[in-house]
């Protein structure tokens, strides 16, 4: 759980806020009719405020506070709500005093000592990865870095902060950033080729159910997509079948082979064993057939 982005949020947080969002929409004696109603008003001013949300940043500079390029930066990269609180982050770096402490190959470990907080810190850096930790851990529970990280990413003369700590729900461009790659992936496992076709499924809904027009071609091409895949998968599964039953035939080949083979070593083995067999030397009779003449009268 060290390492999981939590983004700020928690399970009782989640329920207040959406509890908070529709007290100004309900109360104790609404009626079913009215709270159908209520729903509907409560779903187009959010649609609004979201609409006035991706529109601001684009609109509407936020206003820095320090020469400093990392808030450079995060103005242009951050939305103006998460800009504020990495703001606060950065100018509470001018109370923060970095000491190098160790290098461990490429990583050099800073203790920052916090005047405000009254404790220090370890901060990790790693030039080559592009890799900033720090034990408080505020990335990993609020998404955007701490006070502690940003003093150390300026002693060490980076004036971005690095693009894998830019979550994409808090940059500007979230929702002008491509979903997913235009080339197909090459996705080993049916779990990722589901996700992929899921996204892009949804997507081509999106998309397709702006127009009649759109729907028809979106169906037709989802009806065509949908039998070229059916045959795919029935000539692959019909060769599969087929390539099982070659080998298993010639399984069977190779092991009456293997039987008439071995039946033909075992008559070679018998022959020679009959061959083989010693037989008495003429001499050797003679030689018996002598003593015997010798020894009788």
């Amino acid at each position: 759980m060290r390492d999981l982005v939590l983004a700020g949020m928690s399970t009782p947080q989640r329920s207040d806020s959406v509890n908070s969002s529709f007290d100004k929409y309900l109360h104790k004696k609404t009626s079913v009719q009215d709270f159908i109603k209520q729903h509907e008003a409560f779903l187009q001013d959010r649609y609004d405020e979201e609409a006035r949300a991706d529109s601001d940043p684009w609109n509407k500079l936020p206003i820095t506070k320090s020469p400093s390029p990392l808030e450079k930066h995060m103005s242009v990269a951050y939305t103006h709500a998460v800009f504020k609180k990495g703001q606060v982050e950065l100018l509470g770096a001018i109370a923060c005093h970095p000491k190098p402490e160790r290098q461990e190959g490429a990583e050099m470990v800073f203790r920052v000592q916090d005047v405000e907080k009254k404790q220090e810190f370890a901060v990790a850096w790693n030039e080559l990865k592009a890799e900033i930790s720090c034990v408080c851990r505020l990335f990993e529970y609020k998404g955007f870095l701490c006070r502690h990280a940003m003093i150390v990413l300026q002693i060490c003369g980076q004036s971005q902060i690095p693009s894998h700590y830019i979550l994409k729900r808090w940059a500007k461009d979230a929702k002008m950033r491509p979903l997913m790659p235009e080339a197909p992936l090459q996705a080993q496992s049916r779990v990722h080729r589901y996700d992929d076709l899921c996204q892009r499924a949804m997507r081509l809904g999106e998309e397709a159910a702006l127009s009649q027009e759109s729907y028809e071609i979106a169906f037709r091409a989802i009806d065509e997509a949908l039998s070229n895949c059916v045959a795919v998968n029935n000539n692959s599964g019909r060769s599969s079948v087929e390539a099982g039953m070659s080998s298993a035939s010639h399984g069977l080949r190779v092991d009456e082979e293997n039987q008439s083979l071995n039946k033909m070593s075992k008559k070679k083995n018998s022959i020679k064993k009959r061959k083989v067999t010693p037989e008495p030397d003429d001499m050797t009779v003679e030689a018996q057939n002598l003593q015997q003449m010798v020894c009788c009268p």
